[in-house]
């Protein structure tokens, strides 16, 4: 039999190590095809191996219940290497992620978010760090404007928007 403090000592220690919870990320193409097949937006993580802020919001911001819940429950969630070569789906033309996010995103830095609606095409772009609370904050005031986003996503790009 465990003596009544070695009990107390080993059920407070597995709440320390209780999991975290976490955002659902999803690869980008899933989640450009399922934004598009249930009219909700996708919420895109762009961060970069090297950005210190980055890191630091994966295990804050990202971590927070608040934030994961309306990640998962309201948005299809991905995330970006603003380094990377890999072709994506960039407002519905093929381009390397790191062209798409610098030339037709016009994110210059990291961390960023961008807003895609179900069509697939930048509704919204932030870059700076980003609190639990603040982060809280930017995606009600997305939820909250859904109806306009959805209209801005169904208005047809101009040529100069494409690569």
């Amino acid at each position: 039999m465990i003596p009544k403090h070695w009990a107390w000592f080993l059920l407070s220690g597995l709440s320390l190590w209780a999991a975290k919870p976490e955002v659902a990320w999803m690869d980008f193409a899933s989640a450009l095809k399922r934004a598009h097949s249930d009219s909700l937006f996708v919420f895109v993580d762009v961060y970069a191996a090297s950005c210190v802020p980055c890191r630091e919001m994966e295990s804050t911001t990202f971590r927070d219940s608040a934030v994961v819940a309306m990640l998962n429950q309201k948005f299809y969630s991905t995330r970006l290497d603003a380094m990377s070569d890999v072709l994506i789906n960039c407002n519905n033309w093929p381009q390397a992620t790191n062209k798409c996010i610098m030339n037709t995103w016009q994110i210059q830095g990291v961390p960023s978010f961008a807003l895609l609606g179900p069509s697939g095409n930048l509704l919204v772009k932030i870059t700076d760090y980003q609190s639990p609370e603040q982060m809280r904050v930017l995606l009600q005031s997305f939820l909250e404007s859904r109806k306009i986003l959805l209209e801005l996503d169904k208005k047809p790009k101009g040529d100069n928007e494409s690569p």
